[in-house]
């Protein structure tokens, strides 16, 4: 039997397994039961707004005690085995191992976004997970869905967000998964990226992933909806599918050229730096000769 410590375990081998006691969890999040209680309430957050991509995103980001809670819960989530199209929020994947699983230029693609998904992933949803999933007891999987979730819904800016939205929804991503194998389609997911390569890809396909998206209550991006043709450029979580090859956008070469100018005349600025070195170690996974510019960083 696989140990409780090690990583990448079985889900009935985790510690949040079977959990039928508030006092346990308190225990094993390392703070008092009358602090966790306290921390169920909104004021917990650092509510702000930013601007991505000329876009104002609301974040709710979890302070002090809610934040370890948090960070321990995402801990113990992330160690936990992942279905194999799930390339978000696991070690050694990314959004270059997403797109990869795509490199098949002679099929449609199809790239679906889910709309709003961080606010759609509701404190239901999350009760729901750790009660069936986890098969905890109904007042432990009430206490951690308060703890974990900010005004009904996934917060937008905890450590937590991304595998408590995966694994809130995943009877929905198991669902599509089933349903691509079904037609012979291979189907990643990044987030609330959903990718769709195959033979079987076509307006039909997208009209029943839509339905079963849908029936699990949350909506497509219709924006963000594209059915690439065979042999098609293809856009795919920041990358470009082309010939068989992995590009990367253009847009993100811009972008690596406005943080070095950045960086270049401000060296001591330790935001420019980490920008630039994001960016060039993100850029030299597709293009290896960047790799050099490493030296001037």
């Amino acid at each position: 039997m696989t140990p409780r410590c090690s990583a990448n375990y079985d889900i009935s081998q985790s510690i949040l397994y079977k959990l039928h006691s508030k006092k346990k969890l308190s225990e094993i999040l390392g703070l008092p039961l009358s602090v966790l209680k306290i921390c169920k309430n909104d004021s917990y957050y650092s509510c702000f707004d930013l601007e991505q991509k000329n876009k104002i995103r609301s974040i709710q980001q979890p302070i002090d005690q809610l934040f370890i809670i948090h960070q321990r819960i995402a801990s113990l989530l992330t160690r936990i085995y992942h279905p194999d199209y799930l390339h978000s929020g696991r070690k050694k994947h990314s959004i270059i191992t997403n797109a990869s699983q795509h490199l098949i230029s002679d099929k449609k693609t199809l790239t679906i976004d889910i709309e709003n998904f961080f606010p759609s992933t509701t404190q239901n949803k999350v009760f729901h997970f750790f009660r069936t999933i986890f098969k905890q007891s109904v007042d432990v999987a009430d206490l951690l869905s308060h703890l974990l979730t900010f005004n009904n819904h996934v917060p937008t800016g905890s450590p937590v967000s991304m595998s408590l939205a995966f694994w809130a929804n995943k009877n929905l991503f198991d669902e599509l998964s089933r349903f691509s194998k079904n037609r012979n389609t291979i189907m990643t997911v990044y987030v609330d990226d959903l990718t769709f390569t195959g033979s079987g890809v076509n307006s039909n396909f997208l009209k029943n992933a839509s339905k079963i998206i849908e029936k699990h209550n949350l909506k497509v991006k219709k924006s963000k909806v594209f059915l690439y043709k065979e042999n098609q450029a293809k856009f795919i979580t920041g990358t470009v599918v082309l010939n068989n090859k992995l590009e990367a956008e253009f847009k993100q070469f811009k972008a690596l050229r406005v943080s070095e100018f950045l960086f270049l005349n401000d060296p001591k600025n330790e935001v420019y730096r980490n920008a630039y070195n994001g960016r060039l170690a993100f850029l030299s996974q597709i293009k290896p000769n960047l790799k050099i510019k490493m030296k001037f960083k």
